[in-house]
């Protein structure tokens, strides 16, 4: 499923497997993104890093909001495209397998958790507004929608 000839355009992110044929215009030959047709490059999604290097299914040392990002693009491709089934090695049917998609799972499980507890405090405890002139200085003050949150309260 990769290359000039092919008739099916497949790609795969954390080692889901995605028929992007549709999308021929960015995966195939002349496409932006024909770099990830063929293969399992999960890492470079939140990387950014589209050589050989980059282009790879491991996540080690990525950060959690990158982690984080991946799974947005993952869950994206199974809106946007057919799913074909996992590819084999590095995420499914080889004994370490299991160990990389539990490590992966569980830290985004941390991101998100954290991302929970700063949603709550900034809903607790929202922002106020604040501008800057070099005649006045810095200005801060409240209302009762400050901060994107609408409250019973100017603070």
């Amino acid at each position: 499923a990769h290359g000039s000839h092919a008739k099916k355009i497949w790609l795969a992110i954390r080692g889901d497997v995605f028929d992007v044929t549709e999308g021929i215009r960015f995966y195939g030959p002349e496409g932006s993104y024909r770099f990830f047709a063929g293969r399992d490059g999960s890492r470079a999604f939140a990387t950014g890093e589209f050589s050989d290097k980059g282009l790879r299914e491991d996540c080690d040392g990525l950060e959690p909001e990158q982690l984080w990002a991946i799974e947005q693009w993952r869950q994206r491709y199974h809106i946007d495209y057919k799913f074909v089934g996992h590819l084999r090695g590095f995420w499914y049917g080889e004994e370490e397998s299991q160990g990389h998609l539990d490590d992966f799972s569980r830290r985004l499980a941390e991101y998100n958790a954290e991302q929970d507890r700063e949603e709550v405090l900034k809903k607790r405890y929202p922002g106020c507004n604040s501008r800057w002139n070099q005649k006045d200085g810095t200005t801060v003050w409240c209302t009762k929608k400050s901060g994107g949150i609408t409250r019973d309260y100017v603070g």
